[in-house]
């Protein structure tokens, strides 16, 4: 008896480790016990890191002060208020302190700050004759304690409500981390939930294709073999994640897909930086978003994306083969960062591939790409596209004044990097030219 309980504590402590420290991301270093709750109230959320927003991912957490303001925040742990920033949009009203232990960590949306601070910010405000302010400070300006009263909370900034955001950021990098992963002491017994299954031809672009979705009915996908017209899938999920202590729905943390039971492709949400955050419009699902509304986030890379938050096993990066011809199980599990879950399975099955399309005018993910005709031109430099599309442009109006109006491929496809158009007039403005002519200036 006393060998069978041995044997069923090992089964248990490898499911339970298997499930918890599997290689697919290093372990965290982070100091879990060493930062404070910045309120004198438990913690209470309306959103975590990682949430997918438009054009960028939530980049801290935001901690409800009772729909508030002028609640009193307290320095999460001894350092320096090494920056101040006062803006109209952004974060508001906020406050950078640096730690000794290599952090950085943010309060934003504030109202008003301690009062040496306050004193000390206006009147650089009048000497400057401008109230916004972006200032840096030196270690020995304004030392601060762990629990010192910093500022008051408030609604400043692209803020919806009265809230505190609150990042953590690697002090060399500036890139912010995953806040949970430095207060241990919250507790989290809600599991994330799988709520839609996208399925997608890899032979195609995603902007080329409308997925298969499958809603899911309390983790059960259709028992039957999902059929796709490719020897090539990849999949996304539509999830979220929920916690006891936060209003309304959160972000889920990790993803791990798993192809006939061998892991191959994972992502986690941690330590994104504010110079990439933008690819999120890589990582979900542009398209769909655009015309059903719908958060899809992909369990693949595509292939300009240049997130550094996936792990691959292979260099397919979540590309699921079927070219063998043979069913695929495949199972995918997502995580909060206390690591409960919800998993999905499900089996595809190739059948024969459609044909393919043809298109006059590709544009590559990765490589410049230039059109020109007699009317339009424009060169999309190669960050620009983060998969292929089959570009079309066409005239929407013939009847404004000065040129047609076009239309220059489709709103549903995103563009990383700005681009420079020209269009060519109806008519030669002979003012401007001889203008230009008397400066020396070339005329585009």
């Amino acid at each position: 008896m006393k060998v069978y309980g041995i044997i069923l504590l090992i089964i248990f402590y490898a499911v339970h480790t298997n499930a918890q420290a599997q290689p697919h991301f290093p372990n965290k270093k982070y100091p879990a016990k060493l930062f404070r709750n910045p309120l004198s109230t438990p913690f209470s959320l309306v959103g975590n890191f990682g949430e997918c927003r438009p054009n960028h991912f939530h980049s801290g957490i935001d901690i409800r002060t009772d729909g508030k303001e002028n609640k009193k925040i307290y320095a999460i742990e001894d350092g320096y208020i090494s920056r101040v920033k006062i803006e109209e949009s952004g974060f508001g009203n906020a406050i950078y302190i640096n730690h000794a232990s290599g952090y950085t960590s943010v309060y934003a949306h504030l109202n008003t700050f301690y009062p040496a601070l306050e004193t000390f910010i206006k009147k650089k405000q009048y000497a400057s004759k401008s109230w916004k302010i972006d200032m840096t400070f030196f270690p020995d300006q304004f030392w601060v304690r762990k629990g010192d009263f910093i500022a008051l909370s408030g609604n400043t900034g692209s803020s919806q409500g009265p809230h505190l955001h609150l990042e953590i950021r690697n002090a060399l990098t500036e890139a912010p981390l995953n806040p949970f992963a430095f207060f241990n002491d919250i507790q989290d017994f809600t599991r994330p939930v799988i709520k839609q299954l996208a399925v997608y031809d890899g032979s195609k672009s995603i902007y080329e294709q409308s997925p298969q979705l499958f809603k899911v009915n309390k983790g059960l996908l259709p028992k039957k073999p999902i059929e796709v017209q490719t020897d090539k899938v990849f999949v996304g999920i539509e999830a979220d994640d929920y916690m006891a202590i936060a209003k309304g729905n959160l972000g889920i943390y990790e993803m791990r897909l798993y192809v006939d039971n061998e892991w191959t492709f994972a992502w986690q949400m941690d330590n994104i930086s504010y110079d990439i955050t933008n690819y999120l419009n890589a990582h979900t699902d542009y398209k769909t978003r655009k015309n059903k509304g719908l958060w899809i986030q992909l369990c693949t890379q595509l292939p300009n994306d240049k997130l550094s938050i996936y792990q691959s096993a292979n260099n397919n990066h979540g590309m699921i083969d079927l070219s063998d011809g043979q069913p695929k199980d495949v199972r995918i599990v997502v995580y909060d960062t206390k690591y409960n879950s919800d998993t999905i399975s499900f089996v595809l099955q190739s059948k024969s591939p459609a044909n393919a399309n043809s298109c006059s005018q590709v544009m590559k993910a990765g490589k410049k790409n230039t059109f020109k005709n007699e009317d339009i031109s424009f060169t999309l430099q190669e960050q620009a596209l983060y998969d292929d599309i089959c570009f079309k442009s066409f005239i929407k109006n013939s009847d404004a004044p000065y040129s047609h109006i076009y239309q220059i491929h489709y709103s549903f496809v995103p563009v990383h990097t700005p681009f420079e158009l020209m269009l060519r007039p109806k008519k030669r403005n002979t003012r401007s030219v001889e203008k230009q002519n008397s400066h020396g200036a070339n005329c585009k």
